[in-house]
């Protein structure tokens, strides 16, 4: 019986000796995606940092002088810091907070200075403000339901919503008079709601609103009446979402839930000047395990034509990988955890 026993642990060993020499082997290797990267020679030079003390942050805005930041959990507090971090400033609670017909836990909030927006979308509402919360105006969007919105104006806002089972992105004007304006209706190589979830960027300065798949290569530029001005791809070779949906039958309805996690290509962008930065879940060519995990991938697009123009790596602060961040003059912002940090990214070699 011991003899067994013993046979039995040794084979144990030789097992996981195997599993162990296989993984650590991967773990060295080049991944193959069926793409390649033009990485910036020149790497990003950090320029400030600060701890925010808390976690679930977002950057809701950034203007010259100040980057903004919200909390996702305590969603009606924010903080405005100086460009360089040296001075913050705790933004007041509006005084709409014991509105009880509004849901705070499902508001989202966006800054372009002086005026902050804020946009709940179980209600849902729309509030305009200013930092110094001295004048609020509220608008109750009623049937307009969203689940995805960007303010363009101070007049307006795309969202995301369902129109006819389908979905589509939607301007609303809520300023003189609350009505729906132009729809454009999102669609894919699949054609289905998961793989077309995505996100949303907007370029003032041009004038374009971009939408982002989560799942495939494809991203489009509006112009701020939705009108389709291209159709462009991500560097990556994921045209088709690689999604597995199954349908689950309720009492009387039928609901389709994913069956499988998907493969999730893109997770987040931001647009300034004429440049796209578009967050990549995929290494290219060439980048081994070890290596992808110690950065971010930000794949950069001309704004113009939708063209890939470079890469650049956002290295990871204290073994964190980024969790936000944006673009503004040269400079990017970046979240981890609960530090803000700042980096010098000029383009100026490949």
């Amino acid at each position: 019986m011991k003899k067994i026993f013993l046979l039995l642990l040794l084979s144990l060993a030789g097992l996981l000796v195997v599993v162990f020499l296989y993984f650590s082997s991967r773990q060295g290797q080049e991944i193959k995606n069926g793409f390649t990267r033009s990485f910036q020679k020149t790497p990003l030079k950090q320029l400030n940092e600060i701890d925010l003390r808390f976690p679930n942050y977002y950057i809701s805005g950034i203007t010259r002088g100040h980057v903004f930041v919200g909390n996702h959990k305590a969603t009606l507090h924010g903080v405005m810091l100086s460009a360089d971090f040296s001075d913050s400033l705790q933004l007041n609670i509006p005084n709409f907070v014991n509105d009880t017909t509004i849901d705070v836990r499902a508001i989202k909030v966006e800054v372009d200075s002086p005026n902050v927006y804020y946009l709940e979308r179980m209600g849902p509402s729309y509030v305009q403000s200013s930092i110094s919360f001295e004048h609020t105006k509220r608008i109750t969007l009623g049937a307009i339901k969203f689940d995805r919105v960007k303010v363009i104006s101070k007049n307006s806002i795309i969202i995301r919503s369902y129109q006819s089972g389908k979905r589509v992105l939607q301007k609303i004007i809520v300023y003189p008079t609350l009505k729906r304006s132009a729809v454009f209706n999102l669609t894919d190589e699949l054609n289905t709601d998961f793989a077309i979830d995505g996100f949303m960027a907007y370029n003032q300065v041009k004038g374009r609103l971009f939408y982002t798949n989560y799942y495939s290569n494809q991203f489009v530029c509006l112009d701020t009446n939705l009108n389709l001005m291209y159709t462009a791809r991500t560097i990556d070779t994921n045209r088709i979402a690689k999604i597995k949906v199954s349908e689950i039958r309720r009492k009387k309805t039928k609901e389709k839930l994913m069956s499988a996690p998907p493969l999730q290509v893109n997770k987040k962008g931001c647009t300034d000047g004429n440049w796209l930065y578009v967050q990549s879940l995929l290494p290219s060519d060439g980048e081994s395990f070890t290596e992808f995990k110690s950065y971010t991938v930000i794949d950069v697009y001309d704004v113009n034509d939708g063209k890939y123009h470079h890469s650049f790596k956002v290295p990871n602060y204290k073994d964190q990988k980024m969790s936000d961040f944006s673009v503004s003059d040269n400079r990017l912002f970046a979240l981890y955890e609960h530090h803000l940090l700042s980096y010098q990214c000029r383009f100026d070699g490949f």
